[in-house]
Order: structure tokens, then sequence, then C-alpha cells
């Protein structure tokens, strides 16, 4: 299949550079809310496709939430219409994972007997929160293995192909655009600290230790991008201005809540001229979950 510019273009609009996302929610005619959902366009309205065309999706191995189709065909066979409203829009994606997650537990979930939705995840980013039996884990694994896979022999159109460099630049441009509060930034960097970590208390292998080194080596001496080059004055100055903005807290060992600093360079000049052996290397590498303390305390981003 040959790509042409205006298919590239098409898929970007529709999967990339859409950025008006909204939070909705499907009420019974009674006005007793059963659904929580996220997404763009006239995502809030597949739930009634779903429900008409239940049997066909089957077939083709669509994982289906049936408690909230039973509840769509009830409300029909009364010859009347769930009513469906958008309570949040003209949001970012990051914002109605936070504000899907607010909801459903706001209303609650019905499969937890917290509430009356027929939601089977805790919303934001994923299945969290979601119930499943491991008879139900062996039919999904089985509707989507091997010939069941509807991928199965299909081979990528993307393979071996590079998005041309206009598309590129509008995928930069967009991201380049693209604000988030401070808040968000602070629970998008807390969700990979500690614990959260994907690699929280665990070690690379050899082999991947050793194909960690082999990508460094390619950007020693003359292939690094700075060799032979420095930062101009205005580069300098951008960054340390960029590092002065991020707030930390300083917490003991227990978690308690030590001091609130405007900077990692601030905490380190004062520590360290206070006797502490730290640095801001240590600090920064403390905030993102890499160590679990610099100087003898923990550190996150505020």
């Amino acid at each position: 299949m040959e790509l042409n510019q205006e298919i590239i273009d098409d898929f970007i609009e529709e999967n990339i550079l859409i950025n008006e996302y909204y939070i909705y929610v499907y009420y019974t005619p009674d006005g007793i809310p059963f659904y929580v959902g996220k997404g763009c366009k006239d995502r809030m309205y597949r739930h009634l496709y779903e429900a008409k065309n239940f049997k066909k999706l089957l077939k083709q191995n669509v994982n289906l939430n049936f408690d909230k189709i039973k509840m769509i065909h009830k409300i029909w066979n009364n010859k009347q219409e769930p009513i469906i409203e958008k309570i949040a829009e003209n949001l970012t994606k990051e914002e109605t994972f936070e504000l899907e997650i607010k909801y459903i537990k706001l209303f609650g979930r019905k499969d937890k007997n917290e509430g009356t939705l027929m939601n089977k995840t805790d919303g934001g980013d994923g299945g969290t929160g979601r119930i499943i039996s491991e008879e139900e884990r062996l039919k999904m694994s089985e509707r989507i293995s091997g010939i069941n896979n509807p991928m199965y022999g299909v081979p990528s159109i993307w393979k071996g192909k590079k998005l041309p460099d206009k598309t590129r630049a509008k995928i930069s441009k967009k991201a380049k655009e693209r604000k988030y509060s401070e808040e968000t930034k602070a629970k998008m960097s807390n969700s990979h600290l500690g614990e959260k970590n994907s690699m929280y208390n665990k070690k690379h292998t050899e082999n991947t230790k050793k194909k960690i080194s082999e990508t460094r080596q390619k950007y020693i001496g003359e292939n690094h991008p700075m060799y032979g080059k420095k930062h101009s004055e205005e580069s300098k100055k951008r960054i340390s201005k960029k590092a002065s903005k991020i707030k930390i807290k300083q917490l003991d060992k227990g978690g308690n809540l030590i001091k609130i600093w405007s900077s990692m360079t601030e905490a380190y000049k004062i520590l360290s001229s206070n006797g502490y052996k730290i640095s801001v290397t240590t600090i920064s590498k403390c905030c993102k979950g890499k160590v679990k303390t610099a100087g003898g305390f923990c550190w996150q981003y505020y």
C-alpha cells in the first residue's frame, strides 16, 4: 500500500493533533448516572453503536462492557433514550485522565458496591481498578491469540517507512505548543516515582546492560552531538532559568515534609555549605526515583 501525504495528514489530524477532549456521562431517563467516559469527536456516541451492533462486534473479538449494554437496551425496551451529557470540555488528554478518575470516584462503581456506574475501571490512562476473573482472563487471551488476532499476518504499512519532514514538523510544532499546568507536571512526574517506577527494585540483565553500553559508545568522542561545541551564553541562561523554576520537596526517610525549595541548586548550595554530602545530580536522581535518598533525605518534585 502506497502512503501519500493526504493519508498521512488525515491520520495525524485524527490521531495525534487533536487536543479537544471532553468528559461525558450517560444517565438513565430518571437521571441516575450509569457510565462516565472521556474522548474526542463523536466518542460519546460510540456506546450506542456498540449496543446496537454487539453481536457483530462479538464475532470480531471486540471487548465489550455488557453491563453497560444491558442498561442501554433496558432503556430502549421502555421506548426511551439514555441521557448523554458533556460535563467538561476543551481539555487536554492528560486533564481528561484526572477528571475521569474524579467523576468515577464521585458517582461510584456498581461492581465495587460504591455507586451506580457500570464502568469496569477507575478511569484514567489504562485499566486501573478493573476486576477480572481468571476465567475472563483466559477468554480474553483466546479471543486475541494467533489467527484470532485481527492483525495476524497483516504487515504494518509503516514498516521501513519514515514520516515526511512536513508531517514531523507538524507533530513537533503541536508538541511544543502544548502546555501543562504545574499541578499536572507534578502528577505526571510522581506517577513514575518510587514503587510506580517500572524499574523499582529491578536490575537490568547483563544482555540489556551490554546493549545500553553499545548504544552509548556510539555517542562518545567525535560522535557526540556536542563534540567540540559549547553552549552559547543565551543557551546557558535558558538552561539555568528553566532549572531554577523547578520546585522540590525535601522529606525525611519517613516521608515527612521538611522544606520546599525553589530549586535543586538552592537546596544543594545551602545544604552543602552546612556539611551535607549532596549534589544537584543526586537530588535530581532521587526526584526521578533512580535513587532512594540524597544527602540522607528523600526528594520529590513539588
